[in-house]
C-alpha cells in the first residue's frame, strides 16, 4: 500500500523544520507536525542566555578599559535587561523569517499545527489532529525540556531552571543568595555570569569534578575563573534533601547545610515524547534520550530520532544523517562525530574537537606527540585583556591531527580551522603554514602548530645528531 509522504517530520524545533527543508529539497513528499511541548526548550531562550553572557563578558571588557584609563571611570554596569530582552526577540524574529509559516508551505511542506501521536493499526501511521499521516518513514525532532529530579522536598519547596531565566524580568528579580544545582555547561555559564553581576553563587556538583570529560588543563582553568569571580564551589556533592525555613531554602548537601534564597535547577535536560505513544510502536526511550543506533534508527527502524539538549549544532547533524537514512531505499549513514566541533560558552569559553589527550595515548600510545601554548603570548590577546586561556593539539608522531582543545575568548570562532583540517587529513605541519591575520586571536592556532613542529624537530634523536655534524 504506498505512503501518502515519503517522510513526516514530528516537532517544532529549529533541527525539526532543518529536516522537513533538507527532505523537500530532495524532491520527497514532507509533512511537518509542528507539535510543541509545555517547558519546551526553545531557540528564544538560548538567544537570550547567550546575550546574557555577552553583555556580561562586554562588562568585563569596559572594566579593563577603566583600568587602563582608557575610559572614564565606571562605578557599575547598566544592566538594561528589558532592552537585553527587546534585543532578545528581535533577533527571534529575523531568524524565524527565514522558515516562517508562509515560507515552510511555499517550499511544498504539508505543515500541521496539532498535537499527535503514533498509532500501529491497521498500519504504522502517525495521527495529527483529526488526521492520519501515513508515511514511508517518520523523524521524532520534539526536542528537550527541564525535569524535578526526585530530591526530597524539591517539588514542595520550588526552583528554576535555565528556561525561566530566559526572561530580563526573571533575571532582574532574583533574590541576592543562589544554589546553583548541575553540572552541565548551562550550570558553570549560569553561576559565573549571575556572581559577574553581584549574586551570591553557590554551585553544586555532584561528580567529583567539573567536566571530567574534557582535558585536566581545561577543567581546571575553567575551575579557577568560577572561583576568582566568587562562586562557591562544592564538588563531589549530592543534594539529600530540601527544606524551606523561615522563608530560606535550605539544601542539605553531603554534610553541610547551604542557605539560599532560590535555588536553580540545571540538570540535563530530558526528551519531550509525553503522549507520543512510543511505547505503542516498539520505540524505546530512558531519561537521557530515545534508544536509537548510529544510523538514527529508533527500535522501529522505519522511525528516526535525532536532537541533543547540550549541542546544538550536533542536533542539526543528526537531522541531516537521519533524513538521508530515511529517504535513501536502504540507510547506509552512519553518525560520526570525530570531526564536529563542540563550543561552551563557559569563563572563559571552551572549544573542543576530536580526542583528548588520554583518549589518544589509550589508541596510540607513545605514538601519540602533544603541545600547547598560553593565549598571553598574542599581542591581541593582550590588547583585549584576555589572556586567560590556551590552545592545545594533540598528535600523532606523523603529524596526524588527532584532537584540538582552546580555552579562551572567541575560541568558538575558530575551533572549526582544527575541525575542517582534521576532516581533510591534513598535518600539523599544514596547520602551522596557515598564515593566519596578524593581531587575532585566531593566531593562537599557528602558535601552537608551530611549537608542535619545534617539540617534534627537538625530540628527532636523527635530526639532532646530524645538526651537531655540520
Amino acid at each position: 500500500m504506498s505512503s501518502e509522504y515519503n517522510l513526516v517530520v514530528i516537532g517544532n524545533t529549529p533541527e525539526a523544520i532543518e529536516a522537513a527543508v533538507a527532505a523537500v529539497r530532495l524532491k520527497a513528499r514532507v509533512a511537518l507536525v509542528k507539535q510543541s511541548f509545555p517547558q519546551q526548550l526553545g531557540t528564544a531562550q538560548t538567544i537570550f542566555q547567550r546575550q546574557f553572557n555577552q553583555a556580561v563578558r562586554l562588562s568585563q571588557q569596559l572594566a579593563v578599559l577603566n583600568n587602563a584609563n582608557i575610559s572614564p571611570p565606571i562605578s557599575r554596569f547598566d544592566w538594561q535587561l528589558s532592552h537585553l530582552q527587546a534585543h532578545a526577540q528581535e533577533v527571534t524574529a529575523i531568524i524565524g523569517e527565514r522558515y516562517d509559516a508562509s515560507i515552510l508551505p511555499a517550499l511544498g511542506i504539508d505543515v500541521i499545527s496539532a498535537a499527535g501521536e503514533f498509532c500501529r493499526l491497521p498500519r504504522l501511521a502517525f495521527i495529527a489532529g483529526k488526521r492520519r499521516l501515513y508515511s514511508r518513514a517518520y523523524l521524532i525532532a520534539t526536542g528537550f525540556h527541564y525535569a524535578m529530579p526526585e530530591i526530597p522536598g524539591l517539588a514542595a519547596v520550588g526552583c528554576l531552571t535555565p528556561g525561566d531565566l530566559s526572561q530580563a524580568e526573571a533575571v532582574s528579580s532574583l533574590p541576592q543568595d543562589l544554589a546553583i544545582v548541575g553540572d552541565t555547561a548551562v550550570a558553570l555559564e549560569l553561576a559565573v555570569n549571575l556572581a559577574l553581576i553581584g549574586k551570591n553563587v553557590t554551585l553544586i556538583v555532584e561528580k567529583n569534578k567539573i567536566l571530567p570529560q574534557e582535558e585536566p588543563e581545561a577543567a581546571r582553568l575553567i575551575q579557577a575563573q568560577l572561583e576568582a569571580v566568587g562562586v562557591r564551589l562544592l564538588v563531589g556533592s549530592a543534594v539529600m534533601q530540601v527544606r524551606q525555613i523561615d522563608g530560606k531554602k535550605w539544601l542539605q548537601v553531603e554534610n553541610w547545610a547551604i542557605e539560599s534564597d532560590e535555588i536553580i535547577l540545571t540538570t540535563p535536560a530530558v526528551p519531550n515524547v509525553e503522549g507520543l505513544n512510543l511505547a505503542g510502536v516498539g520505540v524505546k526511550w530512558k531519561g537521557s534520550g530515545i534508544e536509537r543506533n548510529d544510523k538514527l534508527q529508533t527500535a522501529n527502524p522505519r522511525i528516526y530520532a535525532c536532537g541533543s539538549a547540550d549541542v546544538p549544532n550536533l542536533s542539526r547533524y543528526e537531522a541531516a544523517v537521519a533524513v538521508r537514512n530515511a529517504l535513501f531505499f536502504f540507510p547506509c549513514f552512519r553518525l560520526d562525530v570525530d570531526y564536529l566541533p563542540q563550543v561552551m560558552f563557559t569563563y572563559p569559553p571552551l572549544a573542543r574537537v576530536g580526542m583528548t589527550e588520554v583518549q589518544a595515548r589509550e589508541v596510540y600510545g607513545r605514538q601519540v606527540l602533544t603541545t600547547q601554548q598560553p593565549y598571553k603570548i598574542l599581542p591581541a590577546a593582550q590588547i583585549l585583556g584576555e589572556t586567560s586561556g590556551f590552545c592545545k593539539l594533540v598528535a600523532h608522531r606523523n603529524g596526524k591531527i588527532l584532537g584540538g582543545h582552546s580555552v579562551g575568548a572567541e575560541v568558538g570562532e575558530f575551533i572549526g580551522i582544527v575541525a575542517l583540517a582534521m576532516r581533510q587529513k591534513l598535518k600539523v605541519n599544514q596547520l602551522a603554514n596557515l598564515f593566519l591575520p596578524d593581531l587575532t586571536l585566531s593566531k593562537i592556532l599557528q602558535e601552537t602548530s608551530r611549537q608542535w613542529q619545534y617539540q617534534r624537530f627537538k625530540n628527532n634523536t636523527l635530526w639532532q645528531n646530524l645538526l651537531q655534524m655540520l
